[in-house]
Order: C-alpha cells, then structure tokens, then sequence
C-alpha cells in the first residue's frame, strides 16, 4: 500500500485553496514599490495571502502537512541527507534533526539501511549539483528507499528538476513549500501520480518552542545593530520580468558583470534604508556583514548578540525572529521572505517588510 497516497486527500485540503491564493497574488507579492521603499510591518495578511487554518506555528503543529507526511512514515527508518551550504542552511539541516527527535523517528547514519531518505530543505532546485543531480544519484543508488524533500524553495528555470522527479527511476514521493511561491511552482509542474506536495513552513520553526532557542534568548545582548545583506546573484530585488531578462542573456562575463552590478546597487539600497532607519544617534555600532558565511555558531551569536536586525537572508530573518529580536525584511530576487513572513509569522512577529 502506497501511504504517499493514503494521506493525499491531507495535502489538497491543507495546500489546495493556496494554489488560488498564490495565483491570484502573484504580482501582488512580488511587486515593487517604484516611489521608494515603504514598510509593511506583520501582524496580519499584509500580502494577500491568507496564513489559513495554520495560524501561529507551533513546535510539531498536527495540521503542517509536512508533519502529518512524517508521522504517517513514524515506523520506518530515517537517513537524514546532508548537503553542503552557509549557516542557514546548517540551520535547516539541525533544525530537522530535532524534528525527527520529537517525532520519535529513528534514524541511520548509513543510506543503505533506510526505508526514507530525507532532504531537510534548502532551495535545491537552484543549485543542480546538490539538487536534481543528486535526486538521481539517489534514487539509482538506494531504489528501496523513498526519498522526500523537507520544506524547500522551488523554483523553475534554474535545472531539470520536475524532470527528474517525474522520470520513471525516480524514488521521489514527497515534495514540501516552504513559501506560497514555491508551493505554486510545485502545484503547477505536472508533478506524477505517487508525489505528495504541499505548502508547509520551514523547518527552523520548530525550534520557536525549544529549549535551545530559549537559552539563546535568555544569553541575548544588545551589543550591535546588525545589517545582513547578500552578495550573491539573490541579492537584487528586481521584478521578476526584469531578472528573466538578464537571466536569458547567455552566461557571459557581460551578464556576471551585470549581476553584480544590480547586486551592488539593491546592496547599497537597502543599507542606506536601513542607516537612515537606525538614525545616526544610534546607541550601539552598526555591524554590517553578510553573517551567513559565518561558521553556525558565530552565526547565531551574532544574531543573538544583535539589538535590530536588517536582512534579506531568509534564515537571519528566522533565527532573528526567534530570539525575540526587533527585525527589518528586505526583498531579493524571489518572494520568499515576503512569502515566508505572510504564510509563517504573521501575527506573533515584530517583523517590517521593506518593500524598495
């Protein structure tokens, strides 16, 4: 018996009257603001998009599908697949180690003795080698075992995922969105009988509720005020017909050049925002490093050792959010902070979402 399809009735429920949502607020979600930046602080739907029956999350919420997936394999043997990456990823990979704790699932260090082998998240469509290569490997390798995806960001145009994943050899049975974006990319794929997918939140939430979290909480300091920006090809918040347009241009050094170049310029946006935000009679000094190359430790220190937080790194945002900090989001090339914050933190965060 195929369980992927026994509880499949659960994930239209849960994810299904999204999919209208996203498609009808897609624009709306990604738009930018061409007069300047302007805030949106949560505490509601500010985007659009309804945060539903999931509400507030709680540690192990019985309604996130992605938990309903795991309890429904609970009896079977886990490996938890690692992938290279920064510290928020590193983030993900711990955050879903606790997750498989709590549930009571047990785990192997050896893939060949697992029934699952699970992906904790990421955005692994992006990044082909660690992705939709790596799917293949897998499912050539260890046929026996499913293999599932944690709470991710999906993407189109970046590698042959959705080909990979409906290829006959493929042991792919569950997919999960961490961000209405990403749940609308994998609703609209065409994706095979046998795959369960829904829109679910990013692993690290689970930590909301942890002992870990709450010690970090009680050692938190006031000591900086942190700016967290990318450096990387993410780091623009262009619309996404504009970033199409670079991104058909053939890989060339005009195109990197032009990369960098927007990159530069949507850097040096969001740090003035952010500098004329904090006033120049700040209290504290002004730290600004992109933290997320940082080993996973310091990473967490300096968040934690942060008075307000500026970023447009997804899991700066979250670990700032969970440490109680006072935290300022800023678009990049895809909706998944905007996207995050709506489905995810609305209503219980101290989260402003600067739309430049």
């Amino acid at each position: 018996m195929d369980s992927s399809k026994d509880v499949s009735g659960v994930y239209q429920t849960l994810g299904g009257h999204r999919a209208t949502s996203v498609s009808q607020r897609r624009g709306e979600l990604s738009s930018r603001n061409k007069a300047g930046p302007r805030s949106v602080t949560a505490g509601g739907d500010q985007t659009g998009i309804s945060t539903g029956e999931f509400g507030a999350l709680s540690a192990g919420d019985s309604e996130d599908p992605y938990f309903v997936f795991l309890r429904e394999r609970a009896d079977r043997l886990f490996y938890r697949r690692l992938y290279p990456g920064n510290a928020g990823d590193s983030l993900i990979q711990f955050a879903t180690e606790r997750i498989l704790q709590d549930l009571g699932i047990r785990t192997t260090v050896d893939p060949r003795e697992a029934d699952v082998i699970l992906i904790p998240g990421g955005n692994p469509t992006m990044w082909p080698k660690i992705g939709p290569q790596a799917w293949r490997t897998l499912s050539a390798r260890y046929p026996r075992a499913e293999l599932v995806v944690g709470p991710a960001g999906f993407r189109n145009g970046d590698s042959d995922w959705a080909d990979v994943v409906n290829d006959a050899g493929s042991t792919v049975t569950g997919l999960f969105a961490r961000d209405p974006d990403s749940f609308h990319v994998l609703n609209t794929a065409g994706l095979r009988n046998g795959i369960s997918y829904a829109l679910s939140h990013d692993p690290v939430l689970h930590l909301r509720h942890s002992e870990w979290i709450a010690a970090h909480r009680r050692a938190g300091t006031e000591d900086h005020d942190l700016l967290a920006f990318r450096d990387d090809h993410e780091a623009n918040s262009l619309g996404r017909r504009a970033w199409r347009m670079i991104r058909a241009v053939r890989p060339s050094g005009l195109r990197s050049a032009l990369i960098r170049y927007i990159g530069a310029r949507a850097r040096a946006q969001k740090a003035k925002y952010a500098r004329d935000e904090l006033g120049a009679g700040s209290v504290v000094p002004v730290l600004q490093q992109d933290i997320s190359s940082s080993r996973f430790e310091v990473f967490i220190e300096t968040v934690r050792a942060s008075r307000t937080v500026h970023t447009d790194r997804l899991h700066v945002m979250l670990t700032a959010v969970l440490l109680g900090k006072k935290v300022f989001a800023y678009p990049t090339s895809h909706a998944k902070l905007e996207g995050v914050l709506a489905h995810s933190l609305a209503g219980w965060t101290d989260v402003t979402f600067v739309e430049m």
